[in-house]
């Protein structure tokens, strides 16, 4: 009986995914979430970023674009959060059955901190990579999933902080056909 079970949750899961794929032109708004824990010297902290993006395809295969971000920190010293832009640019590889689809990308991010206590919050640039995967819910609809590593490039700090931030984020995108 449980095999039986088993094998129609399966067909349904199956029925239930979608194919799509994207072409030049189209246009991709969407939204992912990441928790990440990073130690930066002696502090230990954990960070949450909301990212929002919207992207173009400038050929069947490569997106471009830019979003903000809102971000929250927390660590037993203290407790801050920002505002960021996030641009990015990714690969994607297209496959035979549509359901998923591969990418790899880059991204630059800029973070500007928000203290009510300084006069000059600071502020850092990242650089990073990421790959990840779109799988299809509909033929427009995706859950992202990627693994990105950023490292700091520029601080307004007296040095940049050393060390990268590995996060696993989660989102979900809508396409928009050209």
């Amino acid at each position: 009986m449980f095999k039986k079970i088993l094998l129609v949750g399966m067909y349904c899961t199956c029925a239930l995914v979608a194919t799509a794929q994207v072409e030049k032109g189209d246009k991709v708004l969407g939204a992912n979430l990441s928790i990440t824990s990073q130690t930066v010297g002696d502090f230990t902290f954990t960070q949450a970023f909301l990212v929002a993006s919207g992207e173009i395809y400038v050929t069947d295969n490569i997106s471009v674009g830019a979003g903000p971000l809102l971000f929250a920190s927390f660590s037993d010293a203290a407790d801050s959060g920002g505002v960021g832009l996030n641009l990015l640019g990714n690969y994607s590889f297209l496959t035979d059955a549509g359901v998923v689809m591969p990418y790899v990308g880059a991204q630059y991010t800029f973070l500007s901190t928000i203290d009510s206590e300084s006069d000059e919050p600071p502020s850092f640039g990242s650089l990073g990579g990421n790959v990840g995967m779109k799988i299809f819910l509909t033929e427009r609809t995706s859950i992202d999933a990627k693994l990105s590593y950023t490292g700091y490039i520029h601080s307004s700090l007296d040095e940049v902080p050393d060390g990268g931030n590995l996060a696993l984020n989660i989102g979900f995108s809508i396409i928009f056909p050209n």
